[in-house]
């Protein structure tokens, strides 16, 4: 059976698996990835029901994610990560905020997450934040980005986004964008960017070239495989991997020898 990069390398040769996050089952539930009160580290996530003992926890492949993206991260140079999925309800918002903060709790990282999803911004949902300023008002003429930016704690700040429909694409195309990108990613040591999905409209297609690397978030069974490979060949050649979403009944041996890639391939194809 192939590994769990099968579905990678089905899409192109050289991208790469990034890793599993499994099913919790209360996808959708965004109080599930709110931050703990000491605001320090994720609410523990419930057990993947059906895994053999030793468990595979979202929070352990979250780690995993971490340790391959700040290795990627020291090699080649990379502050600015976009984080995108072909279509909605794929979980790259919730993907992107549990991103950043395991990114934060490392001690040498000071990490910023930004809500670039000028049509459906959701982050300020998952962090449990009011919005009075966020980077649409930026981007149209606005005070400094550094004036919207909300502490969550010593080492991770927000940049939250309001609903900008009608004008997105104009808006990220600004030279006010990329000016603001290369500022954060000297203030920051990552940028983590929560971006639209790639279909049907044009966002993250002009984001992507302001960033120096790009995940693509895939779940089984939401978007169809040939519409996940071809958000993969819209990222490149900044696409650092796919990250597999919402895995069911995966075990450390299921993870070594391949349960998912050639399941997913066999339903969406």
């Amino acid at each position: 059976m192939a590994g769990p990069d099968g579905l990678v390398a089905a899409m192109t040769p050289e991208i790469k698996s990034l890793g599993l996050i499994p099913a919790t089952g209360d996808e959708g539930k965004p109080a599930e990835l709110r931050l703990a009160e000491n605001q320090d580290k994720l609410l523990a996530l419930p057990a993947l029901p059906g895994a053999t003992v030793p468990r595979l926890t979202a929070w352990e492949q979250l780690r995993v994610l971490r340790t391959r993206i700040v290795e990627a991260a020291r090699d080649r140079d990379i502050r600015r990560i976009l984080v995108t999925s072909s279509v909605v309800g794929e979980g790259k918002t919730l993907l992107s905020a549990n991103l950043a903060l395991s990114l934060s709790q490392l001690e040498d990282k000071r990490v910023l997450v930004v809500d670039a999803d000028l049509r459906r911004p959701n982050l300020h949902h998952v962090f449990a934040r009011s919005v009075e300023m966020g980077l649409n008002d930026l981007l149209a003429n606005g005070p400094r980005w550094s004036q919207a930016v909300i502490p969550l704690h010593p080492r991770l700040d927000f940049l939250p986004c309001r609903p900008a429909a009608e004008q997105s694409v104009e808006l990220l195309n600004r030279r006010r964008m990329k000016d603001f990108l290369e500022e954060a990613a000297a203030a920051y040591d990552l940028v983590v960017v929560d971006s639209a999905p790639l279909s049907p409209i044009a966002d993250t297609q002009v984001l992507v070239r302001m960033v120096d690397a790009a995940i693509l978030v895939v779940r089984s069974g939401v978007a169809p495989y040939p519409l996940a490979r071809q958000s993969a060949a819209l990222l490149e050649p900044k696409l650092l991997g796919v990250v597999l979403n919402g895995v069911e009944r995966v075990t450390r041996r299921d993870y070594a020898y391949g349960y998912y890639a050639p399941h997913y391939q066999e339903e969406n194809r």
